[in-house]
């Protein structure tokens, strides 16, 4: 918890997954999304808990002032030999306090660097792994946010460094790396056990599941 890897979101999916299989599933994917994204304020990490794999997410704000945005998401396909791993720091990040750092505005090259980022990210997800790395990197946030987790930031150039596809998990601490192959090596995960970090592989997940017995 409080470590950027959406467990607010999945604690608010899982409230509602739940209560939707008690009450005879009435709900579809996309009301389980607006509602349990609607605790958050914006779906993408609570559209990820719902759907699984990878997500493209999105608000439709309403022109009328008057009726609740809608909150929207797809699922994409992750490609097979994609594997994720979390180095997790030993303390807690507060959202709001992270958020704070970001500036209010930014420039038109950064903005449009990130956009064409974020495209690269897409197609690297689904069909070129090998673009990983150049899909991760970021003007918008993660160097505003450098400064006050330096630990995160030291482990992320640390491993971009080595061809590794490193960034900020949300709004911090931990570390993410998307890698492919024999994943990260062993030398390096060490390193971060050995610094106070906890080192978890993490699965692609599918969709969420309520058992009923």
């Amino acid at each position: 918890q409080s470590r950027g890897l959406g467990s607010s979101a999945a604690a608010a999916v899982a409230g509602v997954a739940a209560a939707n299989g008690l009450a005879g599933f009435p709900l579809d994917d996309a009301q389980v999304v607006q509602l349990s994204s609607a605790f958050e304020g914006h779906p993408d990490n609570a559209a990820a808990s719902v759907l699984g794999n990878a997500v493209v997410s999105w608000t439709e704000i309403p022109v009328d002032g008057r009726t609740h945005p809608q909150y929207k998401a797809v699922s994409i396909p992750v490609h097979p030999s994609i594997r994720a791993f979390a180095l997790v720091p030993a303390f807690h990040a507060s959202t709001e306090a992270v958020r704070r750092v970001l500036p209010s505005d930014v420039t038109h090259v950064d903005a449009r660097f990130n956009v064409s980022r974020c495209a690269v990210m897409t197609v690297a997800l689904q069909h070129h792994p090998e673009l990983l790395w150049e899909g991760t990197r970021d003007r918008l946030h993660q160097p505003y946010r450098a400064d006050v987790l330096p630990v995160t930031a030291e482990w992320v150039n640390r491993l971009r460094n080595k061809g590794y596809a490193a960034y900020l998990s949300g709004a911090g601490p931990t570390c993410m790396v998307l890698t492919t192959g024999d994943g990260v090596d062993e030398k390096s995960l060490q390193d971060a056990r050995d610094a106070g970090l906890r080192v978890m592989e993490l699965p692609v997940a599918g969709p969420v599941a309520v058992t009923v017995h």
